[in-house]
């Protein structure tokens, strides 16, 4: 889900925007059903798959290279962990605290689940809920880590062996479209879903890498404007036919804007922006549930929301936004740096 920039490396700004945005749009999400309810018309949750798109572009551009030149699969699973870990530790921890606060029988379960979650271990659906119930977001790191995995320990595939993987991926995203209606609840809602999100992070992890080898990131003249509109329009618009959709947007689309993205240079005054953006992105990714379920269980929420339906969910996301941001500062930062001091280097 992360661009990591080493040494060298261009650091792809507008990407960083729209990772930024994709988060603020999962976090709408989750407020929406969280707060508000009803149907959802648009294809929000879709966010997940361009995130899984661009990680697979930014993992294989970021270290490509170096696998092939002989990086140990520990020095990469190092780096990685470096990089995800901390914030997955603590969005667990903090929706676990939640889980365990609203409970009035007993603790032993949603600690149970809270450990679980820690570790990457779907235990929600032990106890008849969803894979991760403390921070239902961290499914999909657990499918980011396995891909992850499977990329550094896979050897360079030829031309013709990874086409037709992706071809067969494709063909497996529109089977489990078609069979799960869409793919809303593919990766943690059953065991069954849960399967299937195995099927759903390959296709759109593939095609990152292929957008890499294939050299579709090469700079052009694209306008900065152009993709940072064109994604949220992409996944906020209603568009009938869920499951055909679905698999047209992740089949075609978000590769797409991946490459849009990547080919554009930002203007000058939004590159703080942007950047600033992507870094909040991950952070804002992990603990937005867990605070909008404060602020739904909040005295007197009742009071805001007599005021405007919309007054809760734009209060949970603004104080998830700043709550991201500090925890960049006084814990993610840190963190990082005290884990590349004893387990390795890592340019962030």
């Amino acid at each position: 889900m992360l661009t990591i920039v080493q040494g060298h490396k261009q650091h792809f700004l507008v990407l960083d925007g729209m990772r930024g945005i994709a988060a603020l749009i999962v976090a709408g999400l989750h407020a929406r059903e969280l707060m508000i309810g009803g149907r959802l018309l648009d294809h929000s949750y879709l966010a997940v798959d361009f995130f899984f798109c661009l990680s697979g572009f930014v993992i294989a551009y970021a270290y490509e290279g170096r696998l092939a030149s002989g990086m140990r699969f520990a020095t990469f699973a190092k780096l990685r962990l470096i990089r995800l870990y901390p914030m997955i530790f603590i969005g667990a921890l903090l929706g676990g605290l939640v889980l365990i606060a609203g409970r009035k029988d007993g603790i032993m379960v949603p600690t149970i689940i809270t450990i679980g979650t820690m570790l990457l271990i779907p235990a929600g659906f032990f106890f008849g809920k969803q894979a991760y119930p403390s921070d239902n977001p961290i499914w999909s790191l657990f499918f980011e880590v396995v891909a992850n995995i499977v990329y550094a320990l896979s050897p360079r595939l030829s031309g013709r062996f990874f086409g037709t993987l992706l071809l067969l991926s494709a063909l497996g995203y529109v089977a489990i479209c078609y069979a799960f209606d869409g793919m809303q609840l593919v990766g943690f809602d059953t065991w069954w879903s849960f399967a299937a999100g195995f099927v759903r992070v390959t296709f759109p992890f593939a095609a990152g890498v292929a957008i890499f080898r294939l050299g579709l990131h090469r700079r052009s003249g694209v306008p900065t404007w152009l993709p940072l509109i064109a994604l949220p329009a992409l996944l906020l618009v209603p568009i009938a036919s869920q499951a055909i959709a679905d698999a047209v947007i992740a089949l075609v689309c978000l590769p797409a804007l991946v490459v849009l993205g990547a080919r554009t240079a930002p203007a000058a005054a939004l590159a703080p922006w942007l950047r600033a953006f992507g870094e909040l992105s991950y952070p804002l990714y992990l603990l937005h549930q867990p605070i909008l379920r404060v602020v739904k269980n909040a005295p007197h929420i009742d009071v805001v929301r007599s005021i405007h339906p919309l007054l809760p969910p734009v209060l949970g996301i603004i104080l998830a936004v700043v709550a991201s941001a500090v925890a960049i500062r006084v814990y993610d930062r840190p963190v990082r740096k005290l884990l590349t001091t004893h387990l390795g280097r890592v340019a962030a």
